[in-house]
């Protein structure tokens, strides 16, 4: 969904590149529909004032390259951005992460190579996929939000994911997550785990996974 509504607006004449694509700015509404918003930071193709060199937008953890650098964006920057939140989604850590603001920037004009399946196994069939969107040149990366949309929508359609299942997988996931450690565990892994949630999550798998992604993109406003 986050990819359809980046090419939805990478489409537009003129176009727009968001570089502020970061899970912060992206919701889910009752109804299950995802949108990006926040266009706070907004580069429109055609837009008559320029902005300043060298001028760094958007939020350091998230950003491409050649946004660190203050060179030109494009809609594959947005592509980029994309990809870290895939890379998140996949692995539950961040693609840059630092101690310090000049570490985060750093680490975005030097990405290092990592596969999600490195880190998660289970992310193997994703691994080309991301890496391609976390390429470093923009001319390397995939060429477009909409060949992520298209990459993604046929893995589910070998891969079919329906409302059930997932909300099975969820159950399963955040009984993990509650339980006691066994004895013995090991002690970082223990370390590593997030403080469980509180609450049951809301069961919006129904309506998330039975809306059209098509809906998305034919929405005029993505807000």
């Amino acid at each position: 969904e986050i990819a359809l509504a980046l090419d939805y607006i990478h489409t537009l004449e003129p176009h727009i590149v968001h570089r502020d694509v970061t899970p912060h700015n992206v919701f889910c509404n009752v109804d299950g529909y995802v949108k990006l918003g926040d266009f706070g930071v907004a580069k429109a193709s055609a837009r008559l004032s320029q902005t300043e060199a060298g001028q760094i937008k958007g939020k350091l953890a998230y950003l491409a390259p050649e946004q660190g650098s203050g060179d030109p964006v494009s809609p594959r920057t947005d592509v980029f951005a994309a990809g870290l939140i895939l890379f998140e989604l996949l692995t539950g850590q961040r693609f840059n992460k630092g101690a310090s603001d000049a570490e985060l920037l750093y680490n975005a004009l030097k990405p290092k190579p990592v596969r999600p399946s490195s880190l998660t196994p289970a992310a193997a069939p994703f691994d080309d996929l991301t890496c391609r969107a976390l390429e470093w040149h923009p001319a390397a990366r995939l060429p477009s939000a909409a060949v992520m949309a298209e990459s993604l929508t046929g893995y589910l359609a070998e891969h079919p994911c329906d409302a059930p299942s997932f909300r099975e997988y969820m159950q399963r996931l955040f009984s993990a997550e509650a339980a006691p450690p066994h004895a013995g565990s090991d002690a970082s892994l223990s370390a590593s785990r997030t403080k469980p949630f509180q609450k049951p999550a809301p069961d919006f798998t129904e309506s998330i996974l039975t809306t059209p992604t098509k809906q998305t993109r034919q929405l005029p406003g993505h807000r």
